[in-house]
């Protein structure tokens, strides 16, 4: 029997199981905290929801992936008086002036390279944020999110109380090799000391389907300590109401319906 799917490109027999992609993409599920949440940012890109009680005991940011929009880092640091470290190998500078910053023209990587333009989480802490003890990391990389995880230390992902990122390639999940030792296990990294408590999906993503659902490509995620005393055990609304490209078709997202399906499949 042939196994390829000339409607996904994919080989039936290198599919990874759809009830653990299910169950991964379940987890991203926020919940609500305590205060709400604020928006730091320009409206549109740039912008990201962040737990309004914590604004104020964050003692600094690194901000992989600068691009062309710093608006966050701007406008977070005019509400603190921390550092911020920007980080971007293909811009030549930020496009805006943040107070108290400094920018480094290098991607963010799993291994330092002594020729080239790579450093990693753990050299930016060690290296700029030694005595800091609250951080945010804000991390728009295009997909190379997943690695940085499976290659940092725990020690230093734990000085992070906040975690702000573009989770990328939730459609490659659906391929076995790849999910089982490499998207899952850093997922599994991620989730095993933070909690989301924002989703927003992409509109430009491309959506793909799994039990019957379409899921998003790409998702933004806000994610803080699980023990964090902001945590509530209530979901929180999706969209929430302060994201502002409010397209009702790609943006919601029923996550009692996947839970269901993954209940039913399971049995």
């Amino acid at each position: 029997m042939d196994t390829f799917n000339f409607m996904t490109g994919l080989d039936l027999e290198h599919l990874a199981d759809p009830l653990e992609v299910g169950r991964q993409f379940a987890r991203l599920r926020p919940f609500r905290v305590k205060g709400g949440l604020t928006a730091i940012g320009a409206k549109g890109d740039g912008s990201y929801l962040f737990p309004r009680e914590m604004v104020s005991e964050i003692d600094g940011c690194i901000s992989p992936g600068v691009g062309s929009y710093s608006s966050f880092e701007n406008e977070l640091s005019k509400q603190t008086s921390m550092l911020t470290l920007m980080l971007d190998g293909s811009v030549e500078e930020p496009t805006m002036q943040v107070k108290n910053s400094i920018f480094i023209k290098k991607n963010l990587s799993v291994q330092m390279k002594s020729e080239g333009n790579d450093v990693t989480l753990d050299w930016c802490v060690e290296t700029y944020f030694n005595n800091s003890k609250s951080l945010v990391l804000q991390m728009d990389i295009e997909g190379d999110e997943y690695p940085v995880f499976l290659g940092m230390k725990a020690e230093v992902l734990n000085r992070f109380s906040v975690v702000i990122l573009e989770l990328h390639d939730i459609n490659r999940w659906k391929k076995r090799d790849v999910f089982n030792r490499f998207y899952s296990q850093a997922i599994d990294i991620l989730l095993e000391r933070f909690m989301p408590i924002h989703l927003h999906i992409n509109p430009f993503s491309p959506s793909f389907r799994l039990m019957g659902m379409k899921l998003p490509s790409v998702v933004e995620l806000t994610l803080i300590q699980k023990n964090s005393p902001l945590l509530t055990s209530e979901y929180a609304t999706i969209p929430n109401s302060l994201d502002f490209d409010f397209l009702e078709e790609n943006i919601a997202f029923d996550f009692d319906a996947l839970e269901k399906k993954l209940i039913l499949r399971s049995k």
